[in-house]
């Protein structure tokens, strides 16, 4: 497995312009509100963070930041046997917590924290009315676990509660790419925006504002880094949760289960490496605790 020095190093990357954006916004918000609004901002925020850090609250952040609701009776009846199967295999985190996203659709299970695993209304649909079967089951959730069971997700909860801010506004600016009206002119300004940074460093430059002309500098560069940072942290996790669902035995179910949604050749590399990973050589690599 990857040295988890080079893990952190890479998920750090991928996570640091958010908080960081987040922090300095925050920031700024707190300097013009009232004092008796921005003592609890900056008291409650941090005292918050610190519980989710320690692992406290994670099921309350896993219902707030990610919508998930506990499963029902009926639906923890319908994934029992692929919960079994995995509690046979030694797979699952201890004390784990099964969650359901309401109004998600295709087949698809995300980690969060160290005990939780959400699920999609379309997973559990297929599977109450047979779609899928038992072991395609265990092999969506054996995805998840093994994210958890690894340390990939421990640090989640905090992660994405610290980054709200940074959040709100990625969605804001979603918002405003996809309106039909602002779209041409905004998507120009972000493809543009080293040709408009680049100016906005010689002219801060050229008026004696250094500290200034390497912050803007700086911001220019994160916002064509960050992306791929991200896009980097996310096939990096992808690619050891399928080693860790081949090194149970479910490879196979899953790399069926995958080609019934997609056939892009994304999907079908994907489902090579669920079948016929060379790297992975024996199961107890990957087995166990981190």
């Amino acid at each position: 497995m990857m040295q988890r020095r080079t893990l952190a190093r890479r998920k750090a990357l991928a996570v640091t312009p958010g908080l960081v954006a987040s922090t300095v916004f925050t920031w700024m918000i707190g300097l013009v509100l009232p004092g008796w609004l921005a003592l609890p901002l900056f008291v409650v925020g941090p005292l918050v963070l610190l519980i989710l850090v320690f692992g406290g609250l994670e099921g309350r952040a896993v219902r707030v930041l990610r919508g998930g609701r506990a499963v029902t009776p009926d639906e923890a009846a319908a994934v029992a046997p692929a919960v079994e199967l995995l509690h046979d295999l030694g797979v699952l985190p201890p004390d784990c917590r099964l969650y359901v996203i309401p109004g998600s659709t295709g087949w698809d299970t995300w980690g969060s924290g160290r005990r939780s695993i959400l699920m999609t209304e379309d997973l559990l649909w297929a599977t109450s009315r047979g779609a899928l079967d038992d072991r395609a089951v265990a092999a969506f959730l054996a995805h998840s676990a093994g994210r958890v069971r690894h340390g990939l997700t421990r640090s989640d909860p905090a992660i994405e509660f610290w980054s709200l801010p940074w959040t709100v506004i990625r969605g804001v600016l979603d918002t405003m790419l996809s309106s039909t009206v602002t779209q041409p002119l905004v998507a120009f300004s972000w493809h543009a925006r080293f040709i408009v940074g680049s100016v906005a460093v010689a002219q801060t430059a050229l008026s004696g504002h250094y500290p200034m002309a390497v912050t803007i500098a700086a911001i220019v560069l994160v916002s064509y880094l960050a992306p791929w940072w991200r896009r980097r942290w996310c096939a990096i996790s992808e690619r050891l949760a399928d080693q860790y669902v081949r090194a149970t035995g479910l490879g196979s179910d899953l790399g069926r289960a995958l080609t019934l949604l997609s056939r892009t050749p994304e999907t079908l590399r994907r489902v090579q490496r669920l079948t016929h990973d060379p790297t992975v050589s024996t199961r107890h690599r990957w087995m166990g605790k981190p």
